[in-house]
């Protein structure tokens, strides 16, 4: 596959460590990480995407677990649902959420000036996917780091909800 970097193989991002963050992971009794930062999500998964960037509000989100290290999964954006064509995300698994229109002439149809680029068979709220996500992936007793720094508080303790009490560290 290839990434923004070149071309790279396996697991998680292009520059990810995986021997250190095992080890790390293990001094901390952790099972996993949660990235929330462009640059955390990027390292765990190898998905860059714009749209965080530019716009608050649009955030994605990474998980890696030890347990299955050539698995990464990601939250993303529809809007970057191109980034992940073009540069690749290292085998993740990628779930996509909201809605992306794209600008299309008015004789288009009768749905005038805007259409939907993609019909989303998830729901469209990134919250709601990154729980179904945990939820999916994360096995009982498993406890996470987070990353909290890309995501509001009410954001931050939706997710720890989902996972329980004690199961979330910083």
């Amino acid at each position: 596959m290839t990434g923004i970097f070149g071309p790279h193989q396996g697991e998680a991002g292009p520059v990810f460590n995986r021997d250190r963050c095992l080890a790390l992971l293990g001094e901390a009794g952790l099972d996993g990480l949660i990235a929330t930062t462009p640059e955390n999500v990027f390292y765990l998964s190898g998905f860059c995407g714009f749209s965080g960037r530019i716009l608050r509000g649009v955030h994605a989100l990474a998980l890696w677990l030890a347990r299955e290290p050539g698995r990464p999964a990601v939250v993303v954006p529809r809007s970057d649902l191109d980034m992940v064509v073009q540069f690749g995300t290292a085998g993740a698994e990628v779930r996509p959420y909201g809605l992306f229109y794209v600008e299309s002439p008015a004789a288009d149809g009768p749905e005038g000036p805007d259409r939907l680029l993609t019909a989303p068979a998830e729901p469209a709220a990134f919250v709601e996917v990154a729980r179904g996500l945990l939820r999916d992936l994360v096995r009982p007793g498993e406890r996470l780091g987070l990353d909290e720094a890309g995501l509001p508080p009410d954001l931050v303790e939706s997710l720890r909800s989902e996972l329980g009490p004690g199961r979330v560290r910083p």
